[in-house]
């Protein structure tokens, strides 16, 4: 069984670079231990996907995705399925250089997703 569109939001770790008050995803490095691996990602998470929604995305998060030593082999496995990408995160990670990488590896099949949680200031101090 296929379905026209689906999107996975694919929690890859609690791993972040910032300890925000109101996170919904909280960091725990206890939990590291637990985290998938690259193959366990690819083939328990990815090709699942694929199997179930040909044209489907995948949101890849976390706590903060970019920090995963294999985000970019994630990305570029993901491309090779024909799925789309989007990467939820709070930009810290990101330059100029990881930009293009990305948008390389994905061959411009991803969007970017950013939260704004507060209009206070304060609330946003990490």
């Amino acid at each position: 069984m296929t379905r026209d569109f689906f999107l996975c939001y694919f929690e890859t770790t609690r791993r972040c670079n910032l300890s925000c008050p109101y996170c919904a995803s909280r960091q725990d490095t206890s939990l590291k231990k637990n985290e998938l691996t690259t193959d366990e990602a690819k083939y328990l998470v990815l090709d699942e996907v694929k199997r179930i929604c040909p044209q489907g995305a995948v949101a890849f998060s976390g706590g903060e995705f970019l920090l995963r030593q294999d985000a970019m082999e994630l990305l570029e496995y993901n491309r090779g399925l024909g799925l789309y990408s989007f990467i939820n995160t709070n930009g810290k990670c990101l330059n100029r250089n990881l930009l293009k990488e990305i948008k390389k590896l994905t061959r411009g099949k991803i969007t970017f997703g950013f939260s704004l949680n507060s209009i206070k200031r304060a609330l946003h101090r990490t």
